[in-house]
């Protein structure tokens, strides 16, 4: 199991937040698993920033690649509502790491 933080944009964040999205299609460069955590830190492309918002979901329970017309190198990570949670507390690290240009 890894744990991987990804920006995530205002309208794919709500959706997470508001258990309505739980799913992410993703380029897999790295190495996605079922069993990986994933903090979706919401990040605002007109801005350039981070707004400290973040939903961790501690397990991907569900994942396709290469079937279903999905071009090669993407992938879908599923979950289960219940394992989805907002914390706030990770908020400062993403800025730290954004502005050393480690998330992607």
């Amino acid at each position: 199991m890894s744990a991987h933080l990804l920006k995530i944009w205002p309208s794919e964040f709500r959706g997470v937040a508001d258990g309505l999205k739980l799913f992410e299609v993703r380029k897999n460069d790295r190495d996605f698993k079922v069993g990986d955590e994933l903090q979706l830190a919401e990040f605002d492309p007109v801005h350039d920033d981070f707004t400290g918002r973040v939903v961790q979901i501690r397990k991907v329970s569900w994942m396709v690649e290469g079937r279903f017309g999905l071009p090669p190198g993407l992938c879908v990570l599923g979950w289960i509502a219940e394992t989805a949670h907002h914390t706030h507390a990770a908020a400062r690290a993403i800025r730290e790491l954004h502005a050393a240009k480690r998330v992607l």
